[in-house]
């Protein structure tokens, strides 16, 4: 009988946090979709100090997998120790499969982890349109899990309802001097760490950005914004739409936004206090019996 998957546990020798920022969260997931490509991932989440993957293969193929992704990570969260031995569970059947799928989603409420507020680490955003990389999980989980809704996947994010930022919430974050979260919020639609250089990465994240903040900002308001002159902003208007893409700027833009009036603390450059759990959906979590 072929197997029907496995899902896989990864921590560090010393258990030390894999990924302690926003950027490091999104090398991370770079690195699993880049590992990934020629495995049937299913889904991944991390928690602070371990990650959960789940592949549609059998156990000599998951641990090829896992053997190249330990090395990947290594180099990509420039990790100064070894790992931990890889722990492997046979799905033993499509309940199964649907439970460890939900629990690696569900990794950094089922902890409690009081950061990666946008879950940068895991394959949550692919699934929301937060986030464009190439991969092909999204078509196997449409597949494998085919009775899923988008309302069950924003309860992992903490939020009932996620529609792209309209010009009045945009608007609030210009005039509210909140254009860290715009800028991180383009960057975050593709997965890079900061808004800077001229990789095609950014190119593209930073006019997707411009054509988004556009529709009701100023030429002289997006070119402070976006860190480039009136006359280069007014020259990237011109350019050609990226729809996908800049609909995962405003969906990364209403994240940041309904983040900041539901849990400030976990969006502020200075926070004063620790937040509370966003989401406490016991359905969200595996229990302790179950099979993951």
């Amino acid at each position: 009988m072929h197997d029907l998957g496995h899902h896989i546990m990864i921590h560090s020798d010393d258990d030390r946090v894999l990924a302690p920022s926003d950027a490091a969260r999104r090398a991370l997931a770079e690195a699993v979709y880049r590992v990934a490509a020629p495995f049937p991932l299913l889904g991944f989440g991390a928690a602070d100090n371990h990650l959960h993957l789940v592949v549609l293969c059998d156990r000599r193929q998951a641990a090829r997998f896992a053997g190249r992704l330990l090395c990947a990570l290594h180099w990509a969260l420039d990790l100064p120790v070894a790992f931990f031995p890889v722990r492997y569970k046979r799905l033993a059947d499509q309940y199964h499969l649907i439970t460890a799928f939900h629990y690696c989603l569900g990794q950094r409420n089922k902890h409690a982890v009081q950061s990666d507020p946008y879950l940068d680490a895991s394959s949550l955003p692919e699934l929301l349109g937060l986030r464009l990389v190439p991969t092909d999980s999204i078509t196997r989980v449409r597949e494998q899990v085919a009775r899923l809704g988008r309302d069950r996947l924003l309860g992992h994010l903490g939020a009932e309802h996620l529609e792209p930022a309209s010009n009045d919430i945009i608007t609030d974050l210009v005039v509210a001097g909140r254009g860290h979260l715009l800028r991180d919020a383009a960057c975050g639609a593709l997965g890079r760490p900061a808004l800077v250089g001229r990789s095609a990465h950014v190119v593209r994240a930073r006019n997707a950005l411009v054509k988004v903040l556009s529709t009701c900002c100023t030429t002289p308001q997006i070119a402070e914004l976006v860190g480039r002159s009136p006359s280069q902003v007014r020259h990237l208007r011109t350019l050609a739409r990226q729809p996908q893409l800049e609909r995962a700027v405003s969906l990364q833009i209403a994240l940041r936004a309904w983040l900041l009036q539901q849990h400030p603390d976990l969006v502020s450059t200075t926070p004063t206090s620790l937040p509370m759990r966003l989401s406490a959906d016991p359905q969200l979590q595996a229990p302790a019996n179950q099979h993951p």
